[in-house]
Order: C-alpha cells, then sequence, then structure tokens
C-alpha cells in the first residue's frame, strides 16, 4: 500500500479565508494529518465507512469499509502514526452483504468490538458482522433492511448487547452469543404503517428513538424492552417518554449521541440528520426537560456526523464532527468537514464551526468527510475522516495537542 503524508487546510470560522500550509509557515505546527490511499483489499471504492476500534495505550487501529465489491479491513497504526493493513482483510459476500447501504452502519463499544449491520443478499434478512475488529463474525436474523443501531451500554467484562432499528421492530442481539437467534428479542415500537426510527440512542436507563416524523420519544429497558415479543396485530408500543417534535423529517442515516446518563445532573440527546431533500438539521435536545436547547444549526448538505471527548487526559474537548462531502471548495467540489465544540453543562454548541478540514487541493468527487470517526490513538482521541479511496488521520488539530510519539 502506498502512504503519503497530506497537507490539508484549517480554517477558523469568521477568520481569515482558508489557506495551503506551503504558503503560510504559521499553520506548519497547528495540523499534522496522514492520507492513507487505497490499499489492495479488494474493493474499489474505499472509505465509505469506518470506525475506530483501538484496543491499547499505544498506537491505535480503525475498521474501514469499502464498497463496488464490498469489502471490511483494520488499519493498524504504530505509535509513531505509521501504518499497516491488518491481518485479516475480508470480502463482504462472504458475509451474505452483496451491497453496503448508502451509510453504512459502523459502531463500536468502546473495547475494540465493532459490529457492521446491513441488509442481507437473502430478502427481509439483516446481517450483523460483530465481535473483535479483526475478527468479526456472523450473527444473521431476520428483519427489514436496518435504519440504525447502538451498543448497549454495560460495566464490567460484559460484553454489550447490540441494539438495532429495523422497520417497525427494535432488534436485541445477545452481547456474549450475538448469533444465538433464540437469545435475540424483538419489540414491535411502531405500527407497520407508521414511522420508523431514523436514528437511536441510548443510556444507562432508555433506548430513545428519533423518529421519520422528527419526533423523540424512549423506551425504559426494563421492563418494556426487557422480554418483548413482535406484535401481531401491528400495534405500536407506547413509548415510556415523549419529548420534543420536530417539523424536520430524518431518514436512515441519520445519528442521535446520547450525553450522560439518568442520574446525572444534565442529559443531552444531539440530534444530527439530514431528509430526503438533502437538508440536514443538528440540534440538542434537554433529556431532564424534554426540551430543545437553543436553535437547530441548519445543515444543508450534511450526509455524516461523529461524536467524542477528543484529546489527552487533563485537556479534551467534546466535539460533534460534521461531513459534507459535495460542498464546494474554491470552486471545486471536494467536501468539507466542520467542528463544533459542546458544553455539557448548558447543551450548547459553539455557535459557529471551531474549525473547517478540507483537502488543500481538492479534487471533484473527491468526497471528502463522506465517513467519519474518532479513534483512540496513543491513549488520547482523535479525529478519523473517510473519503473517495483515501482516509485521512488527524494526529493534532486546533482542538488537542500532537499525539505521536
Amino acid at each position: 500500500m502506498r502512504l503519503n503524508l497530506s497537507l490539508l487546510t484549517l480554517s477558523l470560522a469568521a477568520a481569515v479565508p482558508a489557506c495551503s500550509w506551503s504558503t503560510f509557515d504559521d499553520l506548519a505546527n497547528t495540523m499534522w494529518v496522514n492520507s492513507i490511499d487505497k490499499p489492495d483489499v479488494g474493493s474499489s471504492d474505499y472509505g465509505v465507512g469506518l470506525i475506530g476500534a483501538s484496543t491499547g495505550t499505544s498506537g491505535g487501529r480503525v475498521a474501514v469499509l469499502g464498497n463496488d465489491v464490498p469489502g471490511y479491513s483494520t488499519l493498524h497504526y504504530d505509535a509513531h502514526g505509521g501504518v499497516s493493513v491488518g491481518p485479516n482483510p475480508q470480502k463482504l459476500g462472504q458475509h451474505f452483504i452483496s451491497a453496503l447501504a448508502d451509510q453504512p452502519i459502523l459502531i463500536t463499544d468502546g473495547t475494540g468490538r465493532i459490529a457492521l449491520v446491513n441488509a442481507a443478499i437473502d430478502a427481509n434478512q439483516v446481517e450483523v458482522g460483530i465481535g473483535d475488529a479483526d475478527t468479526i463474525a456472523d450473527a444473521p436474523f431476520a428483519g427489514a433492511p436496518p435504519q440504525d443501531a447502538v451498543f448497549a451500554r454495560t460495566s464490567g467484562s460484559t460484553p454489550a448487547n447490540l441494539i438495532v432499528a429495523a422497520g417497525p421492530n427494535v432488534y436485541t442481539l445477545d452481547g456474549t452469543t450475538p448469533s444465538d437467534t433464540t437469545k435475540t428479542k424483538t419489540c414491535t415500537v411502531f405500527a407497520a404503517t407508521g414511522s420508523t426510527a431514523a436514528a437511536i440512542g441510548i443510556d444507562d436507563q432508555t433506548l430513545w428513538l428519533w423518529t421519520t416524523t422528527g419526533a423523540l420519544v424512549g423506551y425504559h429497558l426494563s421492563p418494556t424492552l426487557a422480554n418483548c415479543t413482535v406484535s401481531t396485530s401491528g400495534t405500536p408500543t407506547t413509548p415510556d417518554v415523549t419529548g420534543p417534535t420536530s417539523a424536520f423529517a430524518p431518514i436512515a442515516g441519520s445519528k442521535m449521541y446520547v450525553i450522560g446518563s439518568s442520574t446525572d445532573a444534565h442529559e443531552w440527546a444531539i440530534l444530527a440528520g439530514h431528509d430526503t431533500m438533502g437538508h440536514g438539521a443538528v440540534s440538542v435536545v434537554d433529556l431532564k426537560a424534554l426540551a430543545p436547547v437553543g436553535t437547530a444549526i441548519s445543515a444543508d448538505g450534511l450526509r455524516t456526523s461523529a461524536f467524542s471527548t477528543v484529546g489527552a487526559a487533563g485537556s479534551t474537548t467534546m466535539m460533534i464532527a460534521l461531513g459534507y462531502p459535495a460542498r464546494e471548495i474554491n470552486g471545486t467540489s471536494g467536501g468539507q468537514v466542520e467542528l463544533y465544540s459542546f458544553d455539557t453543562t448548558t447543551g450548547a454548541l459553539s455557535t459557529a464551526p471551531i474549525a473547517l478540514l478540507n483537502d488543500a487541493q481538492p479534487s471533484d468527487a473527491e468526497l471528502f468527510g463522506r465517513a467519519l470517526g474518532f479513534d483512540s490513538f496513543n491513549g488520547a482521541t482523535i479525529l478519523v475522516v473517510g473519503a473517495s479511496n483515501k482516509v485521512f488521520t488527524y494526529f493534532r488539530t486546533l482542538l488537542y495537542a500532537e499525539t505521536r510519539q
């Protein structure tokens, strides 16, 4: 595989226009990023999805999806930022996936365990590839094409259950033996002709669903979802909690990030999504008051997002990254990523992007920002961005210091 160091543009919101490092030496020590070209892993459309999957405090690991010929592989980083392809690249056809969703569902439980959730080759089947990022195994089940998935929160060494929203139902796969369908629980939470979940999130007590009609509803993990079976009448389960409904109608590929827990003084949900017309919106809901916080951010062209606490211990910032892969940069539709900070006390996002990221020399249809994720690298959390046949790894930004050793 070929690895090259790429210089990307960083501009401050409401500051100077974007500029190249080769022209302005004062930016040379502000941001460092590696651009990794597509390795020889079979797929011809690399970087359509990614997620951090590191398990240690030295180096890092990122799981990456490719399409055309659907494929799955990992990138392993050493402590200096050097990178190599992981030990087990796979063609996803052997996992019953003939084509990936437009925005693939690829998530992690934060311990190096990942789940890829996608419609299977066979009709009315959902394929789940789950396990350590280098050794995923199959756990298929019967269901409609999935909209979103989340790992349940857990403590100790118990593997977290996987929760999948697919059609009108919510499925819970057993964390220890996810392939054992006798342990899979199914809840019908929407009528067959009603809305579905565009995105889901979870805390210690409640599964939250952001519906395709713009509503935010919650179901307590126990007892409502504890032993749920399929409803034969199609009658939806009544939500335990009903939050605000917005005029924005998100579709699959939208995301929800739950910050805090039921026992914290504050708990928030960030809703980042897009609709069928290509419009986007990002909003915050106070889950204690069940009320919106401030004014939603209009985000036309938004396709992807990721949320995390970035940086190293003692110097961290909560941040959401928003991807606009079709955005024009200096007349070229190369794509761009916006970074916003988040205040856990007020629930407020920064009023404008803290930084804008894009290739300093973008090419048409580069699709920079079509996949976003965060990875633990040398014990710090860093941003990773997918583009057309490239993965950009940010070892340093204005929001966190140099992480390479």
